[in-house]
């Protein structure tokens, strides 16, 4: 994408067995996926609803150990000396 295109963002945490195990901070075209933040993630994932509208067609991942910053930190009810995974997704043709 070009610099300066508006983006679509979200920042949902997911929870099992009522703890908090990841927090998920995307980003969306809104041109692959207009209706995104009109959807409710209490019933559909977002990464369910984007493979509906807007199947993969390539994906990279990076991962690394990190302590987190304090706003997920706190999201994830973390202490300030456990470290977590990053998973970064880039999606597209590559």
């Amino acid at each position: 994408l070009a610099q300066g295109v508006t983006l679509f963002h979200s920042v949902v945490v997911h929870f099992e067995d009522g703890l908090p195990i990841q927090v998920e901070d995307r980003y969306v075209n809104p041109q692959v996926a207009p209706d995104y933040l009109v959807q409710d993630f209490n019933t559909l994932t977002p990464n369910a609803y984007l493979m509906k509208v807007a199947p993969l067609q390539g994906v990279r991942f990076e991962i690394e150990a990190c302590a987190p910053p304090v706003g997920v930190r706190d999201m994830l009810h973390m202490s300030e000396t456990e470290p977590c995974l990053l998973l970064h997704r880039f999606a597209g043709s590559f």
